[in-house]
C-alpha cells in the first residue's frame, strides 16, 4: 500500500521564516513545536539551530542562525546559505507564527497516527503477534499521541531549557503575551492574565452584576488591549447588551437610554446628552468586540463560533454568559452531571482553540441562610460574602476552573447611590489569592475601583 504521509511544507516555511526574522518568534514557537515536528530534514536542522542559538543567550536571526550551522556543520546538509535566505523571502505575518506552528505539528502528528495505522495492518496480517499485544501497543502509542496535543510528556532537561528560553526573553522585554487583563489592578497582580487555555470563572448571585462586570472586561480588553473578544450571552438580547454598553461607556442611566429619554435631539439640532452616547458608539467601530446572543447553546457549537471568530478576526478572549443556561453537547443522566460536562467541554475549548474562556456562574442561597444565622458579625469576614462551595450544583466548576472570581455586592440605596462590592479571586493556580474592592453605579450598571 503506497500512502503519502502527511506535512504541511509551507507552514514549515513560514515557522522558520517568521523566527528569522524576528527572533522572539521563537518563544512563541518553541512551546509548540519539537525539532521531531519538522518532516522536512532541512528544516528540522534549521529549527535546531534556532533553539541552540537561544538556549546560548541570543536571538536566533539569520546571520546568527547561519553562523551557527556552520560552526555545526549542518549549513551544507539544510541546503546551504540560499536556503535560509529564501524562507525570509515573501516572509508571512509573524503575528501569525502559533497559527503556523500548530499547523506543523497536527501534520506530525497525522503522519504518526498513519505509521501507526500501517504498523497495525502490518502486524495484524499475520499471526506471528499476539493480539492482545497488538492492542496494547496501538493503544500507547495513540494515548501518547493524545497526549502529545499539548505535547505534556516531555524531557525534563526539555521543559528547563524552554523556560530559559521564555525567561530570558520576559527578562529582556520580548516575552509572549502577559495574558488578558480584567482591567482591575488587584486582581490582574494577582492573575498575571487570564492566559491561554485557561478557564475562568466569575460567580454571583442573580442580579449582584457578573454579566454588567463581564462587559466592562470585554470592552477593556477590546479597547485598551486591541484584543479580539466573542461575548456570548444565553440570557440578554442584542438590545440590553447595547443598551448596557452605552451606559457604561457614557454613564448615564440605562433606563433613560433604553427608552430614548436623553436630554436634547440630535435631529433637532438640541446636542444634549445624544451626542455623548453616538461618541460612545463611535468608539467601537474600530474594537474587535462581536456580541452573540442566543437562548441556548452547547460547548460544540460555542467552539463552531470561536473558530470562525479565529480565522477571520483573531481571538484572544471567549466570554460565556451564563454557564447554568447552558446544554451539554450530549444528554447526561441529571443536572449535575450535565453542568460536570459542560464545564469539561469549555476547559477542552479554551485548550483547543488556545485562548482564556472566562465563564460566567450563578451561585447558590447559602451565603443569606449564613448571613440570616449569624446573630453577630464574625470578625474579618462578613457572612454573606460567597465561597467556592456556593457555586450552584455542581462540584466541577471549581475542580475544571483555572481561576475563579467571586462577585459580592450589597444591593441597596437608590439608582443614584454608589453601592460597595469586592470581587474575591477565591481560587488561582497559578499564584496568590487577592480581593479587589470596587464601586458598583446602578444607574450605570458598571463597576470601579473603589474601597
Amino acid at each position: 500500500m503506497n500512502i503519502r504521509p502527511p506535512s504541511d511544507h509551507r507552514a514549515e516555511q513560514a515557522v522558520l521564516g517568521a523566527l528569522l526574522w524576528r527572533g522572539d518568534c521563537l518563544v512563541e514557537a518553541a512551546g509548540i513545536l519539537k525539532p521531531e515536528h519538522f518532516q522536512d530534514d532541512h528544516h528540522r536542522l534549521i529549527y535546531e539551530a534556532a533553539l541552540r542559538v537561544s538556549a546560548s543567550g541570543g536571538t536566533p536571526d539569520l546571520v546568527l542562525v547561519q553562523r551557527e550551522m556552520e560552526s555545526e556543520g549542518t549549513l551544507a546538509k539544510a541546503g546551504g546559505a540560499a536556503e535560509l535566505s529564501s524562507l525570509v523571502d515573501g516572509l508571512p505575518d509573524t503575528a501569525n507564527v502559533a497559527h503556523y506552528a500548530n499547523l506543523v505539528r497536527d501534520a506530525a502528528r497525522r503522519h504518526e497516527l498513519q505509521r501507526i495505522g500501517l504498523d497495525i495492518l502490518s502486524q495484524t496480517s499475520g499471526l506471528a503477534d499476539h493480539t492482545e499485544d497488538i492492542l496494547e501497543d496501538a493503544g500507547r502509542r495513540i494515548a501518547m499521541l493524545g497526549n502529545a496535543a499539548g505535547d505534556s510528556a516531555v524531557e525534563a532537561v526539555d521543559a528547563a531549557s524552554l523556560s530559559i528560553v521564555e525567561a530570558r526573553a520576559e527578562a529582556e522585554g520580548r516575552g509572549t503575551d502577559p495574558g488578558i487583563m480584567t482591567g482591575f489592578p488587584l486582581l490582574d497582580g494577582a492573575l498575571g492574565g487570564m492566559a491561554k487555555g485557561d478557564l475562568v470563572t466569575l460567580g454571583a448571585a442573580r442580579s449582584v452584576g457578573k454579566s454588567a462586570l463581564a462587559l466592562q472586561i470585554a470592552t477593556h480588553v477590546a479597547k485598551v488591549q486591541g484584543a479580539s473578544v466573542l461575548y456570548v450571552s444565553l440570557e440578554m438580547s442584542r438590545k440590553q447588551l447595547g443598551d448596557r454598553l452605552l451606559a457604561q461607556g457614557t454613564g448615564l442611566s440605562v433606563g433613560r437610554i433604553r427608552h430614548g429619554n436623553l436630554a436634547g435631539a440630535k435631529w433637532l439640532g438640541l446636542g444634549g446628552e445624544w451626542p455623548r452616547v453616538e461618541a460612545v458608539r463611535d468608539s467601537l467601530q474600530k474594537v474587535k468586540l462581536q456580541i452573540v446572543h442566543r437562548g441556548e447553546l452547547m460547548p460544540g457549537g460555542i467552539r463552531t463560533l470561536a473558530r470562525a471568530r479565529q480565522l477571520r478576526k483573531g481571538l484572544d478572549l471567549i466570554i460565556v454568559d451564563y454557564l447554568q443556561l447552558m446544554e451539554p453537547d450530549t444528554r447526561q443522566r441529571g443536572r449535575v452531571e450535565e453542568l460536570t460536562a459542560i464545564t469539561r467541554g469549555l476547559k477542552r475549548l479554551a485548550m483547543q482553540i488556545e485562548v482564556p474562556v472566562l465563564v460566567l456562574s450563578q451561585i447558590n442561597r447559602e451565603p443569606d441562610k449564613r448571613l440570616a444565622a449569624t446573630k453577630r458579625a464574625v470578625p474579618g469576614r462578613d457572612p454573606s460574602e460567597p465561597t467556592l462551595s456556593d457555586l450552584a450544583w455542581s462540584g466541577s466548576i471549581e475542580r475544571d476552573s483555572d481561576s475563579v472570581i467571586l462577585l459580592h455586592r450589597k444591593v441597596e440605596g437608590t439608582e443614584d447611590e454608589l453601592q460597595t462590592a469586592v470581587a474575591i479571586l477565591a481560587k488561582n493556580r497559578q499564584g496568590p489569592t487577592a480581593r479587589q474592592p470596587l464601586m458598583f453605579e446602578p444607574k450605570a450598571v458598571r463597576f470601579r475601583e473603589g474601597s
